[in-house]
Order: C-alpha cells, then sequence, then structure tokens
C-alpha cells in the first residue's frame, strides 16, 4: 500500500534543487511530532501548502533542464576532483560494513544555508558514529569525495542555494568543467547503453512539470536524486544512494530512510537520467613460471603460489601501490591507475629463490598489462650423500673427506650400492620421482655424482648445470653390502628443505650409515694321537687345552669391544671334557685369524712346541673349523714291586696281581716272576709280548707283556713297546688268590698314580698277614644278651679282625639262625639278615652290624645265634664265623608280661564309695619291655558277676595310659573315672592289655583275680530331729516354729559336693505338711571332708494347725540330682517331734483384746464423724480467715 509520503515530510529540504520542502523527517522526531500532533500538524500543513506556494526567491533558471553532457569531455568528475580512480576501490572496501551504509537520511532547510548547516548533510556513521549521524543525497557523494581527498567546497560552483549541497550544482559541473557525462531519458536506457560501471555517478532530475507543480501524480514532492551506479555489469539495477521511500515508482516503496543499497529510484518522476564516470583503473597481471621445470614438475615441494611482488609508484622503490600475491598456477593481478610501475618480488613462494630483478610496467586505463617473470627454484648442490662406516669404528668422516674410515679385519668398505629414491612428500605410497643406484668408494663415500651412479634415472642439475638434490625426501637403502659386511636394509632418509632465499640455501645431514662387520666364530678340535679321537686315556683329559687366538688380518678388529692390531692376540680358546673349544658364534669380525696351543691339557703333552693353524671367518653367526686338529700323545709310566711272604721274608713267585684304573676300570694281570718282582716294562716283558695274555688266564705267567689303551667308548689304542704300559692316571694293585697266597691276607694297594711320562714307580715290597674274625651278639637297648621281643628288636653283632688291607673296602653280612632248628630266623618268609659296608682303616679292628627284626613275631622261643661272612669289594668270600655253639654270638629273646593291682582312687583301698565321680587306680606292673620304646596300657572296667564290661552312656568304660619305659621292669597307672550310683553293692574287676602301637604285647584279665577287683559300697544316712529353739522333741502349735534335723552319713567321697533334701510328715495322717498349699520342704548342700559326718536339715513353719499331733522328718540324699541314700521311717521316734498346745494363761480371753480392723473402725466411727466434722469446720474457718485476711479484715 502506498503511504502519502507527507505525512512522513522533515521541515529541512533535501539535497534536491531550491524552493520545495522536500527534506524528510527523521525516524525518532517525526514519531514525537506525529504522536502530539499529527492531526493539527497534517490541518497547518495541508493549509500551509495550499496556501504557500514556491516563491521566486527559491526558483531555478529553467535553463538547468537545457544542460546537455559531453561524452567526450576533458576530464571525469573525479579527475576533476583529484581523485581519479579511487572512488570504486574505496566504496568496495565499505559494502559490507555501516561506514556509510544504514546511516540516517537528513536533508536542510529551505533557503541559504550557514556553512555548518551545509556540513551538517554529510555525516557518515564512519565518521561521526554515534554522534547525530546523518546524509542526504549529495551529501553521501560528497563525503565519499571528500574521504578521498577531494575540495569539494573549493571546486563546486556555487551557483543557486545549497552550495555542494545541492544536486544542480554537481550537474553544473557537466558544462562548466567540461565532465565527462551521458544523458538518458529513463533508467532502461541507462542500462542498457552499457557504459555505466561501479562507482560512476547518476544524477537524476524530475520532469519539468513535476518541477513546476511542486509535486508529482503519486504525491512525491519535486526533488533533484545523486548517487552513486553499483551495479556488477553495465545492466545490474543497482544504486548506492541516501534516499527515504518514494511512492508509485518501481522499488520506491521499499527503501529506508538510510544510506543503502537498492534499485535505482529517483525521488519524484523524472525524465532526465545523467551518468558521470569516474575513472576506473587499469590492471597489471603477472605470471610467473619455473626456469626449472624438470627439477619442479610434479614436485609438490615447489609451489608459485604465494609470491608477493610489491608495486611500487616510484624508481626508489620507497612509494608503495600495492602487492601481487600469485595464486597456485602463478599468477596474480592488482588493479591500480593509469601510470607507471615499478615491480620486486619481495616474497618468494615455497621452493623457489628470491627474483631480485625490478621490473618497470605502464598501465592505461582499463587495460591489462602483462608481466611475464621466471622463478629459480631452489636446490640443494650434490655433495656426500652417504657416509658408510664401520659400526664399530664409527664414523671418522671430517665433513666430506671419508678418509679417515677404515674397514674391520679382512672387510671392504667399497662397493656397497645403495638405492636413492626421491620423493615429493614423506609419503612413500605415492611413488618417488626418480630412483638411482650408488655405489660407495674405498672410504665408503658416497656422492650423488655420475662417478658414483651404478643405475637409475637422470640426475637433476641446477641452474648451472650441476648436480643437485631439489627439494623432498630421498630414501636410502643398501641394497648390496660389501665385502665382509652385513647388509644393512634400514631405510635411511634425509630431507631438502626450502629455506633460506638463495638456489642453494637449502642444506642436507649427510646419512650416517654404519656398516655391521659380519661376524663369526671358530673352532679347533683337541684330539688324541694314539687313537686319533676326542676321547682322552686313562684319567687324563682333552679339556684345559688353551689356544691363543690373534688378529691375521692388514686391518684391526673390535672384539669384545676392544680394538685389536693386526698380529695381537685377541682371546684364548680352552677345551672342554671332549676337547672342543670355540668362540662365539659372532665372536670374531670377518677375516683371518691364527689359531696357537699354548697350555696342553691335563695328561697330554704340549706337541711339537705348541700347535699353530689358522682359520678364516667368512659368514654370519657360522663358526669354521681350525685347518688341522690338534693332536697330543698322553703321558705314560710303568709300576714295579717285589712280592715276599711277611713272616719268612721269601720271595714269592707266581703271584697274579690285577692292575685296575681308577677311572676308566680297564684291568690287566701281570704275575711275580721267580724273585717275585713284577713290572709293567717293556724292559721287563715287551708289551707287544702276547699283549695281555694273562687275563683270565688259568695259569698266569709273568712273561706275557701288558697294554693299556682302551677309551670309555672301547676303542684300543695301538700297542708300543717305546711307550710305557700306562697312561696317566690313578691304580688299584690287587693280589689274586692262588695256591701260593693261601690262608694270607690278600693285598690290595690303591691310588697308585702314574702321572709322569716315561717314569717307572716303584711300589716297593708286598707283604701279605694271617687272616682272624670273632663276633659278640648284644641287645642293642641294654648291651646285654637278652633281647626284649619288640616290633623292631635290635641285635648288635661286633665284629672283630684281624689281618684286612688296609683301604680296602669290605662289606659284613649277618644272618640270624635258631640255635636249636640251626635254621635261619624268617620274618614274613625271608631270612632275617644285615650288610655293613666298610673300609679297613688299619689292618685289625672291628665293625658293629645292627641286626632289626620283629621279635613278637617270632614263633621261635629259643636262643638266636649271629652268623657273619666278610666279602671283598668285588663279592669274594675273605672269611666267615658260623657256630651255633657260639654263646659270644648267641642272644635270647624275652617276651614281656603285666600285672595289675586295683584300688579306690579316693582312699586306696580296695572299697568304692557310690558316687557320680568314682575313681578307680589301676597300677600295671611290667617286665621285658624295650627301654626307650613307647607303650600303651588300656583297660576297660568289668562286672564280676555278670562277666560284662560296665556301661557308661552305652559305652563300655575304658581308660589308657601312654608311657616310655627306663628299664625292662617298672609300673605305669591307669586311672578310670566314672559314676559309680548304679553299681552299688558290685565288684568290678580292671582288665588291661599292653600294646606296642597297635601290636599286642601282653594281656591281664583275670576275673577272679583279687588284686585287679574294687567293691562299690552303697552310702547310708540317718536322721535325729529336734525343736530348733530348745533342741527338745517337742515344739508348740504356733507361729514361727523350727525343726532342726541332724542328718548322720556314711560311705560318701571326701570333696565332692552332695545335697539332703527333707520333708515334714503327719504322723497321724501319713500327709506332708504343706504351706500354702504345697509340700514343705528344707535342702542342705555340702562338701563333706571325710567319708562320715553329719549335716544340719532347718524347717521353720506355722504349726497352729498342727497342735497335739507328732510331726517325722523324711531326709533323701542326692549328688547331682541322682539319689544316693533315703531314710523315711514314721516309727523312728529320733526323726520326730511332737507338737503341744500352748499354756491357756497365754491364750487371748474371749471378748478381750483388740478387734479386726474392721470392727475397730464401726467402734470408732463417731469419732471419725467428729472428725470429719471438725476437719470441715477447720477448713471452712480456715478459708474464711484467709478471705478476710485478703479483705484486711481481723478475726
Amino acid at each position: 500500500m502506498n503511504r502519502p509520503t507527507i505525512f512522513s515530510r522533515h521541515l529541512r529540504n533535501s539535497g534536491g534543487f531550491a524552493g520545495t520542502e522536500s527534506g524528510i523527517h527523521r525516524p525518532a522526531r517525526t514519531q514525537r511530532l506525529n504522536a502530539a500532533c499529527s492531526v493539527l500538524l497534517a490541518l497547518c500543513l495541508a493549509f500551509t501548502m495550499v496556501i504557500a506556494a514556491p516563491t521566486s526567491a527559491y526558483a531555478v533558471s529553467a535553463s538547468v533542464y537545457d544542460v546537455k553532457p559531453n561524452p567526450n569531455g576533458s576530464q571525469t568528475v573525479d579527475e576533476y576532483f583529484g581523485i581519479a580512480g579511487k572512488v570504486q576501490p574505496w566504496l568496495e572496501s565499505h559494502e559490507h560494513d555501516d561506514y556509510y551504509l544504514g546511516t540516517e537520511y537528513d536533508g536542510w532547510n529551505s533557503g541559504e544555508l550557514t556553512e555548518s548547516e551545509i556540513a551538517h548533510c554529510r555525516r557518515p556513521k564512519g565518521e561521526v558514529g554515534s554522534n547525530d549521524p546523518g546524509m542526504n543525497c549529495t551529501g553521501f557523494v560528497t563525503a565519499v569525495f571528500m574521504k578521498l581527498g577531494a575540495d569539494v567546497p573549493g571546486k563546486i560552483p556555487h551557483t543557486g542555494i545549497g552550495s555542494w549541497c545541492n544536486t544542480g550544482n554537481w550537474l553544473r559541473l557537466l558544462e562548466e568543467q567540461d565532465v565527462v557525462g551521458y544523458e538518458y531519458d529513463s533508467v532502461d536506457a541507462l542500462l542498457k547503453d552499457g557504459k555505466a560501471q561501479k562507482g560512476d555517478i547518476i544524477l537524476m532530475l524530475c520532469t519539468s512539470s513535476v518541477w513546476s507543480a511542486g509535486v508529482d501524480k503519486y504525491g512525491n514532492y519535486a526533488d533533484w536524486h545523486i548517487g552513486f551506479f553499483w551495479g556488477d555489469s553495465p545492466s545490474d539495477n543497482k544504486y548506492w544512494h541516501s534516499s527515504h521511500p518514494v511512492n508509485g515508482i518501481d522499488g520506491g516503496e521499499s527503501l529506508k530512510y538510510s544510506n543503502q543499497i537498492s534499485k535505482i529510484v529517483p525521488k519524484a518522476q523524472s525524465d532526465k537520467f545523467f551518468l558521470l564516470p569516474v575513472q576506473h583503473e587499469g590492471s597489471i597481471e603477472l605470471t610467473k613460471t619455473s626456469n626449472n621445470p624438470d627439477m619442479t614438475a610434479s614436485n609438490g615441494q615447489y609451489s608459485l603460489n604465494g609470491s608477493c611482488y610489491t608495486v611500487y609508484s616510484d624508481k626508489a622503490l620507497k612509494k608503495k601501490v600495492g602487492t601481487l600475491k600469485t595464486n597456485a598456477s602463478g599468477t596474480a593481478t592488482i588493479d591500480v591507475a593509469a601510470g607507471t610501475y615499478y615491480i620486486q618480488e619481495t616474497a618468494a613462494p615455497h621452493g623457489y629463490a628470491t627474483d631480485t630483478a625490478v621490473y618497470t610496467v605502464t598501465v592505461k586505463a582499463s587495460k591489462t598489462t602483462k608481466l611475464a617473470v621466471k622463478e629459480t627454484p631452489q636446490s640443494a648442490q650434490a655433495g656426500l650423500l652417504v657416509a658408510k662406516h664401520d659400526a664399530d669404528f664409527g664414523n671418522r668422516a671430517q665433513n666430506s673427506d671419508t678418509s679417515g674410515n677404515v674397514p674391520q679385519g679382512g672387510a671392504s668398505l667399497a662397493g656397497a650400492e645403495f638405492t636413492v629414491k626421491h620423493f615429493a612428500t614423506d609419503d612413500a605410497s605415492k611413488g618417488p620421482l626418480r630412483t638411482w643406484v650408488f655405489a660407495t668408494d674405498e672410504h665408503g663415500s658416497l656422492t650423488l655424482d655420475a662417478k658414483h651412479l651404478v643405475s637409475g634415472d637422470a640426475l637433476y642439475t641446477d641452474s648451472a648445470g650441476n648436480p643437485a638434490l631439489p627439494l623432498g625426501t630421498y630414501s636410502i637403502q643398501e641394497t648390496a653390502a660389501p665385502a665382509g659386511y652385513l647388509l644393512d636394509d634400514t631405510v635411511r632418509t634425509i630431507t631438502v628443505n626450502a629455506q633460506g632465499s638463495t638456489e642453494h640455501s637449502p642444506v642436507y645431514q649427510t646419512a650416517a650409515a654404519p656398516e655391521s662387520v659380519i661376524r663369526g666364530g671358530l673352532s679347533v678340535q683337541k684330539l688324541d694321537a694314539e687313537t686319533d679321537g676326542n676321547e682322552p686315556l686313562g684319567e687324563a683329559t682333552l679339556e684345559g687345552a688353551q689356544f691363543a687366538v690373534s688378529n691375521g688380518n692388514d686391518n684391526p678388529v673390535v672384539v669384545g669391544g676392544v680394538t685389536y692390531q693386526p698380529g695381537e692376540t685377541i682371546l684364548t680358546l680352552t677345551t672342554d671334557s671332549e676337547g672342543f673349544a670355540q668362540t662365539a658364534e659372532d665372536a670374531l669380525p670377518y677375516g683371518r685369524y691364527l689359531v696357537a696351543e699354548t697350555v696342553a691339557p691335563r695328561g697330554y703333552l704340549l706337541q711339537n712346541d705348541g700347535f699353530a693353524s689358522e682359520a678364516f671367518v667368512g659368514e654370519q653367526g657360522k663358526v669354521s673349523q681350525v685347518d688341522e686338529a690338534a693332536e697330543n700323545q698322553v703321558k705314560r709310566g710303568d709300576i714295579e714291586f717285589k712280592k715276599k711272604d711277611e713272616s719268612s721274608s721269601t720271595a714269592l713267585a707266581g703271584i697274579p696281581f690285577r692292575i685296575t684304573s681308577e677311572t676308566t676300570g680297564e684291568s690287566h694281570v701281570i704275575v711275580t716272576d721267580e724273585n717275585g718282582y713284577a713290572s709293567t716294562s717293556s724292559d721287563q716283558v715287551p708289551h707287544s709280548s702276547q699283549t695281555n695274555g694273562n687275563d683270565g688266564a688259568a695259569e698266569p705267567a709273568w712273561e706275557i707283556g701288558v697294554w693299556f689303551g682302551v677309551t670309555e667308548s672301547g676303542v684300543q689304542a695301538p700297542v708300543n713297546d717305546a711307550l710305557g704300559a700306562l697312561p696317566y692316571d690313578t691304580y688299584t694293585i690287587e693280589e689274586l688268590a692262588c695256591e701260593a697266597n693261601a690262608d694270607k691276607s690278600l693285598v690290595k694297594q690303591e691310588h697308585v698314580v702314574v702321572h709322569r711320562d716315561m717314569r717307572t714307580v716303584d711300589l716297593g715290597t708286598i707283604d701279605n698277614l694271617d687272616l682272624y674274625m670273632a663276633t659278640q651278639a648284644q641287645d642293642a637297648s641294654d648291651g646285654d644278651q637278652v633281647v626284649a621281643a619288640d616290633t623292631e628288636a635290635t641285635i648288635v653283632d661286633t665284629v672283630r679282625y684281624v689281618g684286612l688291607q688296609r683301604g680296602a673296602d669290605y662289606t659284613l653280612h649277618a644272618e640270624l639262625m635258631d640255635a636249636s632248628a640251626g635254621e635261619p630266623v624268617l620274618e614274613a618268609g625271608e631270612p632275617v639278615c644285615a650288610d655293613v659296608q666298610f673300609a679297613a682303616k688299619t689292618p685289625n679292628d672291628s665293625v658293629e652290624v645292627p641286626i632289626t627284626f620283629d621279635a613278637l613275631a617270632l614263633e621261635q622261643t629259643g636262643p638266636l645265634v649271629v652268623f657273619e661272612t666278610l666279602l671283598d669289594a668285588q663279592g669274594n668270600v675273605v672269611t666267615e664265623h658260623k657256630d651255633l655253639e657260639d654263646k659270644d654270638q648267641t642272644v635270647t629273646v624275652v617276651k614281656p608280661e603285666i600285672g595289675t593291682t586295683a584300688a579306690d582312687g579316693s582312699d586306696g583301698d580296695k572299697t568304692v564309695s557310690a558316687s557320680m565321680s568314682s575313681t578307680i587306680v589301676d597300677t600295671v606292673a611290667y617286665k621285658g619291655l624295650t627301654p626307650g620304646k613307647t607303650y600303651t596300657v588300656t583297660g576297660v572296667l568289668m562286672d564280676k558277676g555278670s562277666g560284662e564290661p560296665l556301661l557308661q552312656d552305652d559305652q563300655a568304660i575304658t581308660s589308657s595310659a601312654e608311657f616310655t619305659p627306663e628299664a625292662a621292669e617298672g609300673s605305669v597307672e591307669v586311672v578310670f573315672e566314672f559314676s559309680s550310683c548304679n553299681y552299688t553293692e558290685t565288684s568290678i574287676v580292671v582288665f588291661e592289655t599292653l600294646l606296642r602301637g597297635d601290636r599286642e604285647v601282653a594281656v591281664h584279665a583275670d576275673i577272679e583275680d583279687e588284686a585287679q577287683t574294687v567293691t562299690v559300697e552303697k552310702p547310708s544316712i540317718r536322721t535325729t530331729a529336734v525343736d530348733g529353739s530348745d533342741r527338745d522333741k517337742a515344739i508348740s502349735a504356733a507361729k514361727g516354729q523350727k525343726i532342726v534335723d541332724t542328718v548322720t552319713y556314711q560311705g560318701l567321697v571326701p570333696g565332692q559336693e552332695y545335697r539332703v533334701s527333707g520333708t515334714l510328715v503327719d504322723v497321724s495322717t501319713g500327709e506332708h505338711v504343706k504351706v500354702d498349699g504345697k509340700e514343705l520342704t528344707s535342702d542342705a548342700v555340702f562338701t563333706p571332708d571325710k567319708p562320715s559326718g553329719s549335716v544340719d536339715v532347718t524347717f521353720v513353719f506355722d504349726a497352729t494347725s498342727y497342735g497335739s499331733s507328732s510331726i517325722v522328718v523324711f531326709e533323701t540324699l542326692y549328688q547331682k540330682d541322682v539319689e544316693l541314700a533315703v531314710h523315711a521311717d514314721l516309727e523312728d521316734a529320733d526323726q520326730t517331734v511332737r507338737v503341744d498346745q500352748p499354756d491357756q494363761p497365754h491364750k487371748q480371753e474371749k471378748g478381750r483384746g483388740f478387734s479386726k480392723t474392721g470392727s475397730m473402725l464401726r467402734e470408732y466411727r463417731w469419732l471419725a464423724a467428729a472428725l470429719a466434722g471438725v476437719t470441715v469446720a477447720a477448713a471452712s474457718l480456715g478459708v474464711w480467715s484467709i478471705r478476710r485476711s485478703r479483705r484486711g479484715e481481723t478475726s
């Protein structure tokens, strides 16, 4: 809906021409005026408008409408004001803020304006803030121009009113200043002409008829309008201006009272539209490319984006106009005013060197000047790429000089091949740009040049044509190791990053490639020279031989962190039990080593003053064998001795002796000659003469040779008469039995040592002794020859011997015999035997042989004899002692016995008082026991009358005692505690059983044995009742009478608690005396200190109703509620007292004495009434007195 413009007008005029009131009211003020006097104002305004028409004072010459713009004017409007080319950029910088936009529309009053009023029309928010901003249309244009430095007040024509604030004065610039302009009759015509550009000024005049009328047909006041074309294209209908709503014109009603961008809308119907172009800039378009595309192509490390070229307007490069910043394509554009400019790069893009050249360009208005520049990519100068060195020696390179790097041992640093890949990024999945294979020289250096290149792509070159490394990541991986080193397939990377501003500013870190030398080991085998095997002879060993290993290379080696020069000893190997020695599998670096024996193993000779050979270590983790095995000769010697009879000193010929290796067990026989002499030396008999023929021979002879040389696995060393018969070892010389040494102690000499090469050990003269053996058998527990029958009875047989071989091993075998039957004693079907092994420390000594057996299980009851047999180490019988009649070898086994004596535990007699806790002590006497062994006596109480066990809680009454006797005879007590109340007048017999473990050893169970018997006696009581007051036999028929009954008892157990409970019985009726309907009873609890005694039971009761009667006391004896004895005899005078009637004088006369309580009250009820009356009167008087006293009255 169109709103009449008149209701929102202000009293100031707009930026239009003179003579109209077309200024627009501010919204805040309008609201206040409309609210207070809208109707009056409307009438006043209407009246004013009707009456007041434009006067000639504000008229403008009609010649303004005749102004014709010159399209070929000499200057644009902005050139005229000295701000050429600045309008559009300035406005674009505020297109999206509120510097201008939104500033309230504000016009000016009609008539001549002061300078302050004119300035009031150009106050954008961006300049004055919130300090009363406001602009009219011409004020907006003026504000823009003045902000850009234009002297608008000084250069605008001052014709008419409003000065520069009047649109008409801006129109005069077309003809007076020859400003370029175009005229159109409509907005559509202007847009279709295609000349309008963003920032040009559009000035609109209302039609002359509207101007004359002062208002158009839509009610819009006659007004002119000015603003900036703001279309993005010449046909784009956009206008930046300060205006207000306009009725009836397209887009007018949507306008606001502010600075805004909208359609092109005049303030009233218009038919003249003037376009005043402003000068638009030319542009510079810079295109940047790489001058080394071979290096930069496909390499994302090089970017043309972000290069900054500063544009200056002077050669001295002081006056900066702007900056050209390239995009990813290397292009950049800047709009500048026409003129000459000087351009220099101030920031190179990533990966390029800074371009220091200064470029001069000339820019024409609305024209683009193109500038092409070349950029030099950065790269690193190719140098040492990889420094390969021995990992143990470390990197000794000094910068690019690698001559200090040398290989280890027999290895080489030359010929290591590395595959080098160039990646644009560190993401290897995208593939390399180029790949090469390079090889190292003798010092392990690898340089990126043709000399070291093996294969691959072309090398990159820099601007001078030299090899270079473009930006990016380089992976370096060894693909072929040099001789003597392990392949290290570690992928190393170096990075060439953009830095600095020159072509070769980037640098990289040489990749250090420590090379791990191949490491292996070596081994040496020590062999026996006779058997050519790795088993030693005799006690000799292949273990412990030492070999020195030295460096046989031209270069040092590192072993265990220590550097060894050529010829130096590195380590010492020591052989094991099989003669083998080796280093660790990775002990020695690649190369040649010398091995020399320095110490022979025990029992062997150091051959040829030391063994020397060599080995080559060439494979990782492999142990190389020394070229030749090290063989050593075992040390060999001989033994000799003479044999004679000790008693006659006669030489004994033909005596065989067995020589046995104490290490291997190899054994051979030699025989004494006619002089009693024997020797293993080939000087006596050659070893090769019927070698070892005496072994197992029925008739051994001294002319047969002997040779030792069998290894543990049975390998025989060849016989050699030039050597000793006995290898390095320790031997045992043992005389064998024959006719010539019968009844003699056979000699055995151990630990004969043959440790020197080619030496004979002289054992001297070997004598014989006579043999003798005797024995003594005894009980192990007490040393006599009587053995108590036990599950583990032990007999110790002490064997004395004479004539045994000192240091020889023997075994004594003992066997137990039944002397009566002459048969072996059997246990579980097997003979009872024992063995003791011993070494004879001296020829004459003794040995104890313990024989342990189950004597309880023996069926034999007669004497036992011990037989002894002496055996040598080979199990041969040396001598024996077996004589069934020998008393020293004989022992007798005795069976244990027991007997018992039972007694009362309280007083030791044979009578037990019936009690809840009775004690019987049974003393068990024993004999024939083994001291120190543990036994158990178990007893049970038997009823002599029934022959059955006594029961308590349905279980037999038993007891036991465990003991360890110190002697074979003695006694032990077994205590029985039980309740004998139910067994009064019963004879109790104690049965006992002796156990050893769970085995029954002896029993004593005789039901007729008086010593084992006790009798249970029943307790008895009697009582005597008397008057408690005077101790006579009569009490009074009165209240509070006391009867004391003295209870005499017999057969009690001292120290135990009992209770006597009594009741009173009326003799005449036989009924119990009752109190309150209950029988009268009295108890006395006591603990006797003797079996016999007495206790008093006292009764206190009302005997009034028992006058002339007799009362008897019944008593019962209890222990823990068990009745033990009763005395209840109505005829017993001792238990009876008489109840007498009281004498007459003591009785109350009839009608005398006090009445019952109720009667007394009846007799004295008059007194009660009187007392009640007095009380009421006193109370009334008291109340009356109190009231008067309160009133102040007196009584």
